[in-house]
């Protein structure tokens, strides 16, 4: 009986050879529901699609599923591609300051940098638009044997 049951312990006993002990920690903080109302009070101010009574203040970039963002007035669909960050974030841009409808979304997508806009925006990848996809079609010269 003895053997049997150190046969059952090592396999037990080497898989958790190299594994460090488990170690729970709980940190629980008491939760004041007046902070929490504040905080989700913030949440709330933030929108996807302004109106016209709106108070801008920032324009905020982001990165999620197209599913996700359908109702957002400002998105661009990026799929997979060999396009470098900052041309893509170039080119969204010049897409949305084309699409705003007011002066205030106007600066607000201006002041938008760089470098937070290509931080968000996934490698190899390039923006799905009609406007890109016509001007490609038309600086594009078709080699083919002359008549």
């Amino acid at each position: 009986m003895p053997k049997k049951k150190e046969e059952e312990l090592k396999p037990f006993e080497m898989q958790n050879k190299y594994k460090g002990p488990k170690e729970v920690i709980t940190n629980y903080e008491k939760i004041n529901e007046d902070d929490m109302d504040i905080k989700l009070n913030e949440i709330h101010k933030l929108t996807n699609s302004p109106n016209e009574g709106d108070n801008l203040s920032f324009a905020i970039p982001m990165c999620a599923p197209y599913s996700a963002i359908q109702t957002h007035k400002y998105k661009i669909k990026l799929v997979p591609g060999n396009t470098k960050k900052g041309k893509v974030a170039d080119s969204c841009i010049s897409y949305f300051l084309k699409n705003a409808t007011n002066e205030k979304e106007k600066e607000l997508i201006k002041n938008i940098s760089m470098d937070e806009l290509g931080n968000c925006i996934i490698a190899n990848c390039t923006p799905d638009l009609k406007e890109l996809k016509e001007l490609s079609k038309n600086n594009f010269v078709q080699k083919g044997r002359k008549k």
